[in-house]
């Protein structure tokens, strides 16, 4: 078969479970009068901001993981070397962790990113039923 003529179905990450949340995902769209590639496209927006925050929190438990196996001193000591830590090295860093992630609220972060990705796939919906 012509890989551009593939349905997907022969990914080895294909499985009857992923087809079926998959076709309860799309059934979201049903009646908003979509072409199938806008649907698919706006699935894989989602899809691909959920799976993001998901490797952030692998990513994190890891880096923990890690942490832990480290001796404290050794940790310390490399810590205050790095210039990473040095005062001013990233103001603007700095600043943004101070005002919006600190403590670290990953729920709340997550929710406010699907939110956004949910009004730009709303927003897109509408624009392109006004046609504009």
């Amino acid at each position: 078969m012509d890989p551009a003529e593939s349905d997907g179905c022969d990914s080895p990450l294909f499985s009857p479970a992923l087809a079926a949340d998959s076709e309860n995902a799309f059934a979201s769209f049903h009646g908003l009068d979509l072409e199938p590639a806008d649907a698919f496209r706006y699935m894989f927006m989602f899809a691909s901001y959920v799976k993001g925050v998901a490797l952030i929190l692998v990513g994190n438990a890891e880096a923990e993981r890690q942490s832990k196996a480290t001796a404290q001193g050794a940790q310390a000591q490399a810590g205050s070397q790095s210039p990473l830590y040095e005062p001013g090295a990233y103001p603007r860093l700095a600043r943004a962790m101070r005002a919006g992630a600190h403590p670290w609220d990953l729920d709340a972060l997550f929710a406010s990113g699907l939110a956004g990705v949910l009004y730009g796939i709303v927003a897109d919906i509408a624009l392109r039923h006004t046609g504009t």
